[in-house]
């Protein structure tokens, strides 16, 4: 049913990539896999091939990171024809320190919280002011409703 699944996709391929709704696809696809003997919804179809695309994924993350043992799939070349050039599955490779990545490092940037270090009239380099917290009481001194609560248990 899998194979036919697959053989049936990637004979609408075009229909999927370029539908608005796929519903309708989905459809015509779920009543041509159960006119040759099978019987499931659209739905599960449809729900079958997102987590097989989600399998295919998840291999090609984990083969991709080197000094891990390769994973195989039954399906795996057959998903490779059909989504191997996708964005979402191989995205494409900046070089670090390209210009292309310091454009994006620089419009992504998350603005630096730390306070800075000042200098000293000197010049010397002094440590960053960091905000006190101040106490509302003193540490050593116990809450009100603390003491009564003792006095009363004893």
């Amino acid at each position: 049913m899998i194979l036919l699944l697959l053989e049936i996709y990637c004979s609408k391929i075009t229909q999927f990539r370029s539908s608005k709704h796929a519903k309708h696809v989905w459809q015509n696809t779920a009543a041509e896999i159960n006119s040759k003997g099978y019987n499931l919804t659209w739905e599960m179809y449809e729900k079958k091939f997102g987590n097989m695309k989600g399998t295919f994924k998840d291999i090609k993350d984990h083969n991709r990171q080197s000094g891990r043992g390769r994973k195989k799939w039954a399906y795996l070349e057959i998903f490779e024809e059909l989504m191997g050039s996708k964005p979402a599955i191989s995205p494409a490779v900046t070089e670090i320190g390209s210009k292309d990545s310091d454009d994006l490092a620089r419009q992504y940037a998350v603005p630096d919280t730390e306070p800075e270090a000042s200098t000293s009239i000197a010049g010397e380099p002094t440590a960053p002011v960091k905000p006190t917290r101040k106490r509302k009481r003193p540490a050593d001194k116990m809450p009100t409703w603390f003491g009564d609560f003792m006095e009363k248990m004893e």
